[in-house]
Protein backbone atom coordinates (compact mmCIF):
# COMPACT_ATOMS: atom_id res chain seq x y z
CA UNK A 1 0.00 0.00 0.00
CA UNK A 2 2.74 2.44 0.97
CA UNK A 3 4.66 1.58 -2.19
CA UNK A 4 1.60 2.28 -4.30
CA UNK A 5 1.09 5.59 -2.56
CA UNK A 6 4.73 6.45 -3.11
CA UNK A 7 4.46 5.70 -6.78
CA UNK A 8 1.35 7.82 -7.14
CA UNK A 9 2.73 10.85 -5.31
CA UNK A 10 4.82 12.20 -8.21
CA UNK A 11 1.71 12.18 -10.42
CA UNK A 12 -0.35 13.92 -7.74
CA UNK A 13 2.36 16.49 -7.14
CA UNK A 14 2.77 17.17 -10.83
CA UNK A 15 -0.97 17.66 -11.19
CA UNK A 16 -1.13 20.01 -8.21
CA UNK A 17 1.85 22.01 -9.44
CA UNK A 18 0.30 22.34 -12.90
CA UNK A 19 -3.00 23.49 -11.39
CA UNK A 20 -1.14 25.96 -9.18
CA UNK A 21 0.81 27.38 -12.10
CA UNK A 22 -2.33 27.63 -14.20
CA UNK A 23 -4.13 29.46 -11.40
CA UNK A 24 -1.27 31.89 -11.09
CA UNK A 25 -1.12 32.41 -14.82
CA UNK A 26 -4.85 32.99 -15.17
CA UNK A 27 -5.17 35.65 -12.51
CA UNK A 28 -6.62 38.80 -14.03
CA UNK A 29 -3.86 40.48 -16.08
CA UNK A 30 -2.37 43.50 -14.37
CA UNK A 31 -3.44 46.63 -16.29
CA UNK A 32 -1.10 49.40 -17.31
CA UNK A 33 -1.21 52.60 -15.28
CA UNK A 34 -1.02 55.54 -17.71
CA UNK A 35 0.82 57.55 -15.03
CA UNK A 36 3.77 55.19 -15.41
CA UNK A 37 4.22 55.89 -19.12
CA UNK A 38 4.75 58.96 -21.27
CA UNK A 39 1.93 59.38 -23.77
CA UNK A 40 1.28 57.70 -26.04
CA UNK A 41 1.45 54.24 -24.48
CA UNK A 42 2.84 52.01 -27.21
CA UNK A 43 1.44 48.49 -27.63
CA UNK A 44 3.14 46.02 -30.00
CA UNK A 45 0.94 43.16 -31.20
CA UNK A 46 3.12 40.20 -32.17
CA UNK A 47 1.84 37.03 -33.79
CA UNK A 48 0.76 35.14 -36.87
CA UNK A 49 -2.15 35.60 -39.30
CA UNK A 50 -4.61 36.03 -36.44
CA UNK A 51 -2.68 39.14 -35.41
CA UNK A 52 -2.11 40.21 -39.02
CA UNK A 53 -5.88 40.11 -39.53
CA UNK A 54 -6.27 37.41 -42.18
CA UNK A 55 -9.85 37.31 -43.46
CA UNK A 56 -10.84 40.73 -42.10
CA UNK A 57 -11.54 43.78 -44.23
CA UNK A 58 -8.65 46.20 -44.37
CA UNK A 59 -8.43 48.14 -41.13
CA UNK A 60 -10.39 45.59 -39.05
CA UNK A 61 -7.72 43.30 -37.59
CA UNK A 62 -7.73 42.97 -33.82
CA UNK A 63 -4.85 45.50 -33.45
CA UNK A 64 -6.80 47.93 -35.67
CA UNK A 65 -9.92 47.58 -33.55
CA UNK A 66 -7.89 47.78 -30.34
CA UNK A 67 -6.48 51.07 -31.59
CA UNK A 68 -10.03 52.34 -32.21
CA UNK A 69 -11.30 51.64 -28.71
CA UNK A 70 -8.15 52.64 -26.81
CA UNK A 71 -8.33 56.04 -28.46
CA UNK A 72 -6.08 59.01 -27.79
CA UNK A 73 -3.06 58.41 -25.63
CA UNK A 74 -2.33 54.98 -27.10
CA UNK A 75 -0.46 53.76 -30.14
CA UNK A 76 -0.92 50.20 -31.40
CA UNK A 77 1.47 48.51 -33.83
CA UNK A 78 0.56 45.40 -35.79
CA UNK A 79 3.57 43.12 -36.21
CA UNK A 80 1.69 39.98 -37.20
CA UNK A 81 3.01 37.79 -40.03
CA UNK A 82 0.79 35.11 -41.53
CA UNK A 83 1.76 31.47 -41.22
CA UNK A 84 4.50 31.99 -38.64
CA UNK A 85 5.43 29.67 -35.80
CA UNK A 86 6.79 30.23 -32.33
CA UNK A 87 9.15 27.27 -32.79
CA UNK A 88 12.54 28.10 -34.21
CA UNK A 89 12.53 24.80 -36.08
CA UNK A 90 9.04 25.38 -37.42
CA UNK A 91 8.50 25.79 -41.15
CA UNK A 92 8.19 29.59 -40.81
CA UNK A 93 9.63 30.80 -37.51
CA UNK A 94 8.54 34.25 -36.39
CA UNK A 95 11.95 35.02 -34.88
CA UNK A 96 13.46 35.08 -38.36
CA UNK A 97 11.07 37.76 -39.59
CA UNK A 98 11.83 41.44 -40.01
CA UNK A 99 8.62 42.07 -38.07
CA UNK A 100 10.38 41.09 -34.84
CA UNK A 101 13.08 43.71 -35.41
CA UNK A 102 10.39 46.27 -36.29
CA UNK A 103 8.46 45.44 -33.12
CA UNK A 104 11.54 46.07 -31.00
CA UNK A 105 12.31 49.32 -32.82
CA UNK A 106 8.75 50.38 -32.03
CA UNK A 107 9.97 50.72 -28.41
CA UNK A 108 6.80 49.25 -26.94
CA UNK A 109 5.54 49.81 -23.43
CA UNK A 110 3.53 46.61 -23.74
CA UNK A 111 3.75 43.56 -25.99
CA UNK A 112 0.89 41.16 -26.72
CA UNK A 113 2.05 37.84 -28.17
CA UNK A 114 -0.33 35.33 -29.79
CA UNK A 115 1.67 32.47 -31.27
CA UNK A 116 1.38 28.71 -31.27
CA UNK A 117 -1.51 28.03 -33.65
CA UNK A 118 0.68 27.14 -36.64
CA UNK A 119 2.94 25.12 -34.35
CA UNK A 120 0.17 22.51 -34.10
CA UNK A 121 0.69 21.50 -37.74
CA UNK A 122 2.28 18.04 -37.89
CA UNK A 123 5.55 19.19 -39.47
CA UNK A 124 6.00 21.73 -36.68
CA UNK A 125 4.62 19.69 -33.79
CA UNK A 126 7.55 17.31 -34.15
CA UNK A 127 9.62 20.01 -32.41
CA UNK A 128 7.13 20.83 -29.63
CA UNK A 129 9.65 19.89 -26.93
CA UNK A 130 11.46 23.12 -27.81
CA UNK A 131 8.36 25.25 -27.26
CA UNK A 132 9.10 26.45 -23.71
CA UNK A 133 12.69 27.43 -24.49
CA UNK A 134 11.82 29.08 -27.79
CA UNK A 135 9.02 31.07 -26.18
CA UNK A 136 11.31 32.14 -23.34
CA UNK A 137 13.87 33.26 -25.93
CA UNK A 138 11.26 35.39 -27.72
CA UNK A 139 10.26 36.99 -24.43
CA UNK A 140 13.96 37.60 -23.78
CA UNK A 141 14.21 39.57 -27.04
CA UNK A 142 11.85 42.16 -25.58
CA UNK A 143 13.18 42.05 -22.03
CA UNK A 144 16.62 42.90 -23.40
CA UNK A 145 15.38 46.29 -24.65
CA UNK A 146 16.67 49.39 -22.88
CA UNK A 147 13.22 49.86 -21.38
CA UNK A 148 11.68 46.38 -20.99
CA UNK A 149 7.96 46.37 -21.80
CA UNK A 150 5.14 44.68 -19.94
CA UNK A 151 4.62 41.37 -21.74
CA UNK A 152 1.24 39.72 -22.17
CA UNK A 153 1.19 36.20 -23.61
CA UNK A 154 -2.00 35.09 -25.26
CA UNK A 155 -3.73 31.77 -25.02
CA UNK A 156 -4.27 31.04 -28.73
CA UNK A 157 -7.76 31.15 -30.20
CA UNK A 158 -9.77 27.93 -30.35
CA UNK A 159 -9.78 25.79 -33.48
CA UNK A 160 -13.25 24.77 -34.58
CA UNK A 161 -13.53 21.02 -35.19
CA UNK A 162 -12.29 19.30 -37.24
CA UNK A 163 -9.57 21.91 -37.83
CA UNK A 164 -7.92 22.70 -41.14
CA UNK A 165 -4.43 22.88 -42.70
CA UNK A 166 -3.18 20.51 -40.00
CA UNK A 167 -4.08 23.05 -37.30
CA UNK A 168 -6.02 21.34 -34.51
CA UNK A 169 -7.62 22.05 -31.14
CA UNK A 170 -5.81 19.29 -29.24
CA UNK A 171 -2.51 20.90 -30.18
CA UNK A 172 -3.80 24.32 -29.14
CA UNK A 173 -4.74 22.91 -25.73
CA UNK A 174 -1.20 21.63 -25.30
CA UNK A 175 0.16 25.04 -26.36
CA UNK A 176 -2.04 26.67 -23.72
CA UNK A 177 -0.44 24.47 -21.07
CA UNK A 178 3.00 25.64 -22.18
CA UNK A 179 1.90 29.30 -22.26
CA UNK A 180 0.46 29.13 -18.76
CA UNK A 181 3.54 27.46 -17.32
CA UNK A 182 5.82 29.96 -19.03
CA UNK A 183 3.78 32.89 -17.74
CA UNK A 184 3.98 31.58 -14.18
CA UNK A 185 7.71 30.91 -14.31
CA UNK A 186 8.65 34.22 -15.98
CA UNK A 187 6.14 36.50 -14.33
CA UNK A 188 4.17 37.29 -17.48
CA UNK A 189 0.55 38.34 -17.85
CA UNK A 190 -1.85 35.98 -19.66
CA UNK A 191 -4.71 37.07 -21.92
CA UNK A 192 -7.22 34.31 -22.55
CA UNK A 193 -8.13 34.80 -26.21
CA UNK A 194 -9.17 31.14 -26.31
CA UNK A 195 -11.96 31.61 -23.80
CA UNK A 196 -13.04 34.83 -25.52
CA UNK A 197 -13.96 32.99 -28.73
CA UNK A 198 -14.71 29.51 -27.38
CA UNK A 199 -18.22 28.33 -28.19
CA UNK A 200 -18.75 30.90 -30.96
CA UNK A 201 -17.84 28.96 -34.12
CA UNK A 202 -19.69 31.38 -36.39
CA UNK A 203 -17.02 33.96 -35.57
CA UNK A 204 -14.37 31.66 -37.13
CA UNK A 205 -15.81 30.87 -40.57
CA UNK A 206 -12.71 29.04 -41.85
CA UNK A 207 -12.37 27.16 -38.51
CA UNK A 208 -9.20 29.05 -37.52
CA UNK A 209 -9.34 32.76 -38.30
CA UNK A 210 -11.91 35.10 -36.76
CA UNK A 211 -14.07 37.29 -38.93
CA UNK A 212 -14.23 41.04 -38.31
CA UNK A 213 -16.64 40.60 -35.40
CA UNK A 214 -14.40 37.89 -33.95
CA UNK A 215 -11.39 40.16 -34.20
CA UNK A 216 -13.46 42.72 -32.30
CA UNK A 217 -13.88 40.18 -29.50
CA UNK A 218 -10.10 39.77 -29.34
CA UNK A 219 -9.65 43.54 -29.30
CA UNK A 220 -12.15 43.90 -26.45
CA UNK A 221 -10.35 41.16 -24.50
CA UNK A 222 -6.99 42.89 -24.99
CA UNK A 223 -8.53 46.25 -24.02
CA UNK A 224 -9.67 44.89 -20.66
CA UNK A 225 -6.28 43.29 -20.03
CA UNK A 226 -4.44 46.53 -20.76
CA UNK A 227 -6.77 48.94 -18.95
CA UNK A 228 -8.53 46.87 -16.30
CA UNK A 229 -11.84 48.25 -17.60
CA UNK A 230 -14.71 46.71 -19.55
CA UNK A 231 -14.41 47.33 -23.26
CA UNK A 232 -16.70 49.93 -24.80
CA UNK A 233 -19.21 48.96 -27.45
CA UNK A 234 -17.24 47.71 -30.42
CA UNK A 235 -17.59 49.58 -33.71
CA UNK A 236 -19.60 47.75 -36.33
CA UNK A 237 -17.34 46.29 -39.02
CA UNK A 238 -18.12 46.25 -42.73
CA UNK A 239 -19.79 43.08 -43.87
CA UNK A 240 -20.01 40.95 -46.97
CA UNK A 241 -23.45 39.77 -47.98
CA UNK A 242 -24.11 36.86 -50.29
CA UNK A 243 -27.24 36.93 -52.41
CA UNK A 244 -28.51 34.59 -55.11
CA UNK A 245 -29.78 36.21 -58.28
CA UNK A 246 -30.64 34.26 -61.42
CA UNK A 247 -29.34 31.15 -59.62
CA UNK A 248 -25.90 32.70 -59.27
CA UNK A 249 -23.99 34.22 -56.37
CA UNK A 250 -23.75 37.94 -55.86
CA UNK A 251 -21.12 39.02 -53.32
CA UNK A 252 -21.69 42.48 -51.89
CA UNK A 253 -19.21 44.25 -49.61
CA UNK A 254 -21.15 46.65 -47.41
CA UNK A 255 -19.51 49.66 -45.71
CA UNK A 256 -20.19 50.64 -42.12
CA UNK A 257 -21.50 54.03 -43.23
CA UNK A 258 -22.39 54.48 -46.92
CA UNK A 259 -20.93 57.55 -48.59
CA UNK A 260 -23.31 60.25 -49.83
CA UNK A 261 -25.01 59.10 -53.01
CA UNK A 262 -24.37 55.43 -52.07
CA UNK A 263 -21.66 54.82 -54.73
CA UNK A 264 -20.69 51.31 -55.72
CA UNK A 265 -18.11 49.43 -57.72
CA UNK A 266 -19.29 46.59 -59.95
CA UNK A 267 -16.52 44.09 -60.69
CA UNK A 268 -16.98 42.26 -63.99
CA UNK A 269 -14.81 39.25 -63.21
CA UNK A 270 -12.27 38.25 -60.58
CA UNK A 271 -13.92 39.79 -57.56
CA UNK A 272 -11.37 40.34 -54.81
CA UNK A 273 -8.39 40.25 -57.17
CA UNK A 274 -7.77 43.92 -56.46
CA UNK A 275 -8.70 43.40 -52.83
CA UNK A 276 -6.74 46.37 -51.51
CA UNK A 277 -8.55 48.69 -53.90
CA UNK A 278 -11.93 47.18 -53.02
CA UNK A 279 -11.31 47.43 -49.29
CA UNK A 280 -10.07 51.01 -49.59
CA UNK A 281 -13.31 51.95 -51.33
CA UNK A 282 -15.36 50.20 -48.64
CA UNK A 283 -13.47 52.25 -46.04
CA UNK A 284 -14.59 55.35 -47.93
CA UNK A 285 -18.22 54.25 -47.83
CA UNK A 286 -18.57 52.38 -51.11
CA UNK A 287 -20.35 49.13 -51.74
CA UNK A 288 -18.47 46.62 -53.92
CA UNK A 289 -20.40 44.02 -55.94
CA UNK A 290 -19.24 40.97 -57.84
CA UNK A 291 -21.71 38.75 -59.69
CA UNK A 292 -20.37 35.29 -60.43
CA UNK A 293 -21.27 34.47 -64.04
CA UNK A 294 -17.90 33.32 -65.38
CA UNK A 295 -16.84 32.33 -68.87
CA UNK A 296 -19.74 34.04 -70.63
CA UNK A 297 -17.55 36.65 -72.35
CA UNK A 298 -20.13 39.42 -71.90
CA UNK A 299 -22.76 37.54 -73.91
CA UNK A 300 -26.43 38.65 -73.86
CA UNK A 301 -27.46 35.95 -71.38
CA UNK A 302 -24.94 37.34 -68.88
CA UNK A 303 -26.20 40.88 -69.46
CA UNK A 304 -29.79 39.76 -68.87
CA UNK A 305 -28.65 38.49 -65.47
CA UNK A 306 -26.77 41.74 -64.85
CA UNK A 307 -30.05 43.60 -65.42
CA UNK A 308 -31.51 41.65 -62.51
CA UNK A 309 -28.51 42.48 -60.33
CA UNK A 310 -28.94 46.17 -61.13
CA UNK A 311 -32.63 46.01 -60.24
CA UNK A 312 -31.72 44.51 -56.86
CA UNK A 313 -28.92 46.92 -56.00
CA UNK A 314 -30.29 50.13 -57.45
CA UNK A 315 -34.01 49.46 -57.52
CA UNK A 316 -34.45 47.71 -54.19
CA UNK A 317 -31.39 48.74 -52.14
CA UNK A 318 -31.04 52.28 -53.37
CA UNK A 319 -27.43 52.17 -54.49
CA UNK A 320 -26.36 54.83 -56.98
CA UNK A 321 -27.99 54.78 -60.40
CA UNK A 322 -24.58 54.91 -62.04
CA UNK A 323 -22.07 52.37 -60.66
CA UNK A 324 -18.39 52.44 -61.49
CA UNK A 325 -17.45 49.37 -63.52
CA UNK A 326 -14.17 47.45 -63.14
CA UNK A 327 -13.10 45.18 -65.97
CA UNK A 328 -10.05 43.05 -65.13
CA UNK A 329 -8.77 40.97 -68.05
CA UNK A 330 -11.78 39.13 -69.57
CA UNK A 331 -13.96 41.11 -67.18
CA UNK A 332 -13.59 43.93 -69.69
CA UNK A 333 -16.00 42.07 -71.96
CA UNK A 334 -18.72 42.26 -69.29
CA UNK A 335 -18.32 45.90 -68.33
CA UNK A 336 -18.07 47.06 -71.95
CA UNK A 337 -21.17 45.05 -72.85
CA UNK A 338 -23.07 46.61 -69.93
CA UNK A 339 -21.93 50.10 -70.91
CA UNK A 340 -23.12 49.54 -74.49
CA UNK A 341 -26.47 48.25 -73.25
CA UNK A 342 -26.96 50.96 -70.62
CA UNK A 343 -24.72 53.98 -71.29
CA UNK A 344 -26.81 55.98 -68.80
CA UNK A 345 -26.06 53.55 -65.96
CA UNK A 346 -22.30 54.02 -65.70
CA UNK A 347 -20.21 56.65 -63.93
CA UNK A 348 -16.68 55.27 -64.47
CA UNK A 349 -15.38 52.60 -66.83
CA UNK A 350 -12.15 51.23 -65.33
CA UNK A 351 -10.29 48.84 -67.63
CA UNK A 352 -7.32 46.94 -66.20
CA UNK A 353 -5.42 44.97 -68.87
CA UNK A 354 -8.94 44.42 -70.12
CA UNK A 355 -10.15 42.35 -73.05
CA UNK A 356 -12.08 44.65 -75.39
CA UNK A 357 -11.99 42.56 -78.58
CA UNK A 358 -12.86 38.86 -78.69
CA UNK A 359 -10.70 38.49 -81.78
CA UNK A 360 -7.66 39.39 -79.69
CA UNK A 361 -8.61 37.12 -76.78
CA UNK A 362 -9.64 34.34 -76.59
CA UNK A 363 -9.38 33.98 -80.40
CA UNK A 364 -5.71 35.05 -80.56
CA UNK A 365 -6.19 36.36 -84.12
CA UNK A 366 -3.41 38.50 -85.58
CA UNK A 367 -4.47 42.13 -85.45
CA UNK A 368 -1.94 44.92 -84.83
CA UNK A 369 -0.37 42.41 -82.46
CA UNK A 370 -1.06 38.75 -81.78
CA UNK A 371 -2.16 37.80 -78.31
CA UNK A 372 -1.64 34.42 -76.70
CA UNK A 373 -5.24 33.36 -77.18
CA UNK A 374 -6.93 30.31 -75.71
CA UNK A 375 -8.22 27.74 -78.23
CA UNK A 376 -10.44 25.95 -75.71
CA UNK A 377 -12.04 29.16 -74.49
CA UNK A 378 -12.41 30.47 -78.03
CA UNK A 379 -14.35 27.32 -78.94
CA UNK A 380 -16.55 27.84 -75.86
CA UNK A 381 -17.02 31.52 -76.72
CA UNK A 382 -18.22 30.74 -80.26
CA UNK A 383 -20.71 28.22 -78.88
CA UNK A 384 -22.09 30.74 -76.37
CA UNK A 385 -22.55 33.38 -79.06
CA UNK A 386 -23.88 30.86 -81.60
CA UNK A 387 -21.16 31.45 -84.16
CA UNK A 388 -20.50 28.55 -86.49
CA UNK A 389 -16.89 29.34 -87.29
CA UNK A 390 -14.14 31.96 -87.14
CA UNK A 391 -15.41 33.81 -90.20
CA UNK A 392 -18.84 34.34 -88.67
CA UNK A 393 -17.18 35.37 -85.42
CA UNK A 394 -15.02 37.95 -87.19
CA UNK A 395 -18.08 39.41 -88.88
CA UNK A 396 -20.31 39.57 -85.79
CA UNK A 397 -18.00 40.19 -82.82
CA UNK A 398 -18.17 43.67 -81.32
CA UNK A 399 -15.22 45.89 -82.13
CA UNK A 400 -13.79 47.72 -79.10
CA UNK A 401 -15.42 51.06 -79.86
CA UNK A 402 -18.77 49.78 -81.11
CA UNK A 403 -21.56 51.48 -79.20
CA UNK A 404 -19.15 53.60 -77.19
CA UNK A 405 -20.13 56.98 -78.67
CA UNK A 406 -23.24 57.00 -76.49
CA UNK A 407 -21.15 56.07 -73.45
CA UNK A 408 -18.79 58.98 -74.06
CA UNK A 409 -21.74 61.31 -74.63
CA UNK A 410 -23.07 60.36 -71.20
CA UNK A 411 -19.87 61.75 -69.66
CA UNK A 412 -18.55 58.40 -68.44
CA UNK A 413 -15.00 58.75 -67.12
CA UNK A 414 -12.55 56.19 -68.57
CA UNK A 415 -9.65 54.81 -66.53
CA UNK A 416 -7.11 52.62 -68.31
CA UNK A 417 -4.41 50.68 -66.45
CA UNK A 418 -2.29 48.49 -68.69
CA UNK A 419 1.06 46.80 -69.06
CA UNK A 420 2.87 48.01 -72.15
CA UNK A 421 4.25 44.51 -72.77
CA UNK A 422 1.03 42.55 -72.21
CA UNK A 423 1.42 39.48 -74.43
CA UNK A 424 -1.94 37.96 -73.44
CA UNK A 425 -4.22 40.95 -74.07
CA UNK A 426 -2.14 43.42 -76.12
CA UNK A 427 -3.15 46.98 -75.31
CA UNK A 428 -2.90 48.09 -78.95
CA UNK A 429 -5.74 45.74 -79.90
CA UNK A 430 -7.90 46.36 -76.86
CA UNK A 431 -7.90 49.30 -74.47
CA UNK A 432 -5.97 51.62 -76.79
CA UNK A 433 -8.95 51.82 -79.14
CA UNK A 434 -11.19 53.08 -76.33
CA UNK A 435 -8.62 55.56 -75.07
CA UNK A 436 -8.27 56.96 -78.61
CA UNK A 437 -12.06 57.19 -79.00
CA UNK A 438 -12.45 59.01 -75.68
CA UNK A 439 -9.73 61.51 -76.54
CA UNK A 440 -11.01 62.10 -80.07
CA UNK A 441 -14.51 62.84 -78.79
CA UNK A 442 -13.31 65.09 -75.98
CA UNK A 443 -14.23 62.54 -73.34
CA UNK A 444 -12.61 62.54 -69.93
CA UNK A 445 -10.07 59.83 -69.22
CA UNK A 446 -6.93 58.92 -67.27
CA UNK A 447 -4.35 56.48 -68.58
CA UNK A 448 -1.83 54.64 -66.39
CA UNK A 449 0.68 52.69 -68.51
CA UNK A 450 3.00 50.30 -66.68
CA UNK A 451 6.19 50.37 -68.72
CA UNK A 452 7.38 46.86 -69.51
CA UNK A 453 4.47 45.38 -67.59
CA UNK A 454 2.89 42.12 -68.72
CA UNK A 455 -0.69 40.94 -68.19
CA UNK A 456 -0.05 40.29 -64.49
CA UNK A 457 -0.07 41.73 -61.94
CA UNK A 458 -3.18 43.86 -62.26
CA UNK A 459 -3.59 47.25 -60.64
CA UNK A 460 -0.86 49.75 -59.82
CA UNK A 461 1.91 49.30 -57.25
CA UNK A 462 0.03 52.00 -55.35
CA UNK A 463 -3.67 52.13 -56.29
CA UNK A 464 -4.26 55.46 -54.53
CA UNK A 465 -4.52 57.55 -57.74
CA UNK A 466 -7.16 55.20 -59.14
CA UNK A 467 -9.04 55.08 -55.83
CA UNK A 468 -9.06 58.89 -55.68
CA UNK A 469 -10.37 59.09 -59.26
CA UNK A 470 -13.12 56.58 -58.55
CA UNK A 471 -14.21 58.55 -55.50
CA UNK A 472 -14.15 61.83 -57.42
CA UNK A 473 -15.98 60.56 -60.49
CA UNK A 474 -18.10 57.73 -59.15
CA UNK A 475 -20.93 59.79 -57.67
CA UNK A 476 -22.90 61.62 -60.33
Amino acid sequence: MNNQLGKSMPIVLRTLILLFLTTLAMAAPAPLDPKDFPAPIRVACVGDSITAGFGAPKGWSYPDQLRMILGAGWEVGNFGVSGRTLLRQGDRPYVKEAALTQAKKFKPDAVIIILGTNDTKPQNWAHVADFPKDYADLVGEFRALDKPPRIYVGRPCPVVAPGVWGINESGVQAVIGHVDALAASLGLEVIDFHAALDGQPKLQPDLVHPNAVGYGVLAATAFTALTGKPAPTMPAPPTTETLVIANRKLSLKVPVTPAPGRPWLWVGEFGGHLGNLEDALVERGWHVAHFAFPNQYGAPAAMDAWDKVYEELNGKRGLAAKPALLGISRGGLYVNAWARRHPDRVSVLYLDNAVCDLRSWPAGMPLKATGAGSPAEWASCKTIYGWADDEEAKAKAFQPTDGMAAVIAEGVFLISVHGTADHVVPFVDNGEHLVAAWKAAGGRCAVFPKEGGDHHPHGLPDNTPVIDLLCAEGVR
